[in-house]
């Protein structure tokens, strides 16, 4: 594609985001290397418009050919450091999608991915949650993970706290187990809502409290 820029939605006047999609499943059929460079380059220079609309193809393509954007992992990585929040939740919804299929790089810049987190949206938190859970089912950072996973639980927003805590459920182990079932017990309290509070309920019964 010579400008891949004017198969953007805001280059073809919608306001919904279907050329995006579009470009991201044509891009699985045929994208050059250049093609992945310029999405790149869109996402760090573009303009505001296109940034959104690029990063949006972006995590599209993470979703139908992972291996296309592993060799730009790196590239995304650094563009947290100045992106905005529209960015980075993006950002790391493509990095959650690609996790499974390069744990290690995303392990080894794992400290820029929570401080882009931390300054950003919910949506971006929860894309950091899925990360850390998806790496922590890996025996090999387990040990290490867990930690920041329970503390990032425990200090999560009341809306969020029964999402991750179902996320957590999954992976928790039985070293921390208990520590796990405690955080519930204590945040129950800030859980005004019957329907999130029932979700607790289940994870403790799961548990066997």
């Amino acid at each position: 594609m010579h400008d891949i820029s004017s198969y953007f939605a805001s280059s073809r006047g919608h306001k919904d985001q279907q050329p995006n999609i579009d470009l991201a499943n044509q891009l699985v059929k045929n994208a050059t290397k250049s093609d992945i460079v310029q999405l790149l380059n869109f996402c760090i220079c573009g303009t505001k418009t296109q940034k959104s609309d690029a990063i949006k193809v972006i995590y599209e393509l993470a979703k139908l050919q992972e291996d296309l954007l592993i060799p730009h992992i790196y590239t995304l990585i650094k563009s947290l450091e100045k992106a905005d929040n529209r960015m980075i939740w993006g950002i790391l919804q493509a990095l959650s999608t690609l996790t499974d299929a390069a744990p290690e790089i995303i392990i080894k810049n794992l400290n820029e991915i929570l401080a882009a987190a931390d300054r950003s949206s919910v949506i971006a938190k929860d894309n950091m949650m899925a990360i850390l859970t998806k790496l922590s089912t890996q025996k090999r950072f387990a040990d290490f993970l867990m930690p920041v996973i329970l503390q990032r639980l425990e200090h999560s927003a009341p809306n969020q706290f029964p999402t991750y805590a179902q996320l957590v459920e999954k992976i928790i182990d039985e070293k921390n187990k208990n520590a796990f079932i405690d955080i519930i017990i204590q945040r129950q309290k800030s859980i005004a809502l019957p329907a999130k509070q029932k979700r607790l309920n289940k994870i403790l019964q799961k548990l066997g409290y």
